[in-house]
């Protein structure tokens, strides 16, 4: 794919999707050279139409940008505090990126992927996904619980970020991050 800027021939390698309340609402393919400007300023206006959420010491946040890039082992999403302009970014994996990046563009494969599998064993196990929390970060490792109510009780997964994120896209619950977690990333 080449680079989207007219006039440009490099090759697009970043591909970023711009997320407002879990659907996508404009990609872009870039080359490098226009990708750092964008990538250098970017700014997050606060959501107007979401309300604040909180829920025992955490806060309630949701996807505001997927950036995959062909060149680098990392993927960036970028997570927007709901009602406000309290951002973070979240470094993930490929696979996990580009499976955020199809849920939120509602592309669904012709067989269920990994998280639509775990998706149905919850419900088939009688389980629904309460919500996920970004609990503790420890070594520059964040720590998240994906919350499943089962029976009238909730039980509490350790999972990683990225597949408690996917998970509560596909099923349309929050993610909350713990307010200490916030304060030890400077946010």
């Amino acid at each position: 794919m080449q680079c989207e800027i007219r006039d440009c021939v490099q090759p697009a390698i970043y591909h970023l999707a711009w997320i407002t309340s879990r659907h996508c609402d404009r990609e872009q393919h870039l080359c490098e050279t226009h990708a750092e400007p964008i990538l250098t300023g970017l700014s997050f206006p606060r959501g107007e139409a979401e309300k604040s959420i909180a829920k025992d010491g955490a806060r309630g946040f949701d996807v505001a940008l997927i950036i995959i890039s062909e060149t680098h082992d990392q993927q960036v999403v970028y997570l927007r505090e709901l009602g406000c302009n309290r951002v973070i970014p979240l470094l993930i994996g490929i696979f996990e990126a580009t499976a955020l990046d199809r849920n939120v563009k509602g592309v669904r494969a012709p067989r269920p992927l990994t998280h639509d599998a775990m998706i149905e064993l919850i419900r088939t196990l009688d389980g629904e996904i309460e919500s996920a929390v970004i609990a503790d970060l420890k070594d520059q490792v964040y720590y998240t619980n994906l919350n499943i109510r089962r029976f009238n009780q909730i039980v509490s997964v350790d999972m990683r970020p990225s597949d408690a994120l996917n998970l509560v896209v596909l099923a349309n619950k929050p993610l909350f991050i713990a307010e200490h977690v916030l304060s030890n990333v400077g946010i």
